[in-house]
């Protein structure tokens, strides 16, 4: 479950003192806690998530790229297969 595989990331992180991954995962809570107050992002429970869409809806995992020192959260689309469905309007 992705909760679980984050969660053993972020306590390996914290376990062996590797600051660069607690920054990361520290710039994607910053930047969904940020979305979530711009109401771009919620954040719900897998029972509320299932609820609304169905249970076999998709999680995308977020990692950070970084854009010189700026720390850019994106989602992982590749792992749930959405980057198959998207299609661009040009």
């Amino acid at each position: 479950m992705l909760a679980k595989r984050v969660e053993a990331k972020y306590a390996e992180a914290v376990r062996t003192s590797n600051l660069e991954s607690i920054a990361e995962f520290s710039a994607v809570f910053v930047a969904t806690v940020e979305e979530q107050s711009l109401g771009l992002a919620v954040i719900v429970t897998l029972h509320e998530l299932n609820k609304h869409f169905g249970a076999n809806y998709r999680f995308d995992e977020r990692f950070v790229v970084r854009q010189g020192a700026k720390l850019r959260p994106c989602e992982k689309c590749r792992t749930s297969s959405k980057n198959l469905t998207f299609r661009s309007p040009e």
